[in-house]
C-alpha cells in the first residue's frame, strides 16, 4: 500500500513538473513574441521623432 502510494506520487510529481516546464516555456515564447512588437513599435516611433526634429530644425533655421 504505501508502495504504490509512493509511485502514485512520483508519477503526480512528475506530471505537475513536466507541466510547469511547459508553462514557462510558453511565457518565455510569449515574452518573446511582445518584445519583438515593441522593437517594430519603436522603429515607427524612431521615424517619427526624426521626422518631429527634422521639421523643428528646419523651422528654426528658417527664422534666423
Amino acid at each position: 500500500m504505501v508502495l504504490s502510494l509512493h509511485s502514485l506520487f512520483s508519477q503526480l510529481k512528475r506530471g505537475f513538473l513536466g507541466a510547469e516546464g511547459q508553462d514557462l516555456i510558453e511565457y518565455a515564447l510569449l515574452g518573446a513574441l511582445v518584445s519583438l512588437g515593441a522593437v517594430a513599435g519603436m522603429h515607427n516611433v524612431a521615424n517619427s521623432l526624426i521626422a518631429s526634429y527634422n521639421h523643428l530644425a528646419t523651422t528654426f533655421n528658417s527664422l534666423v
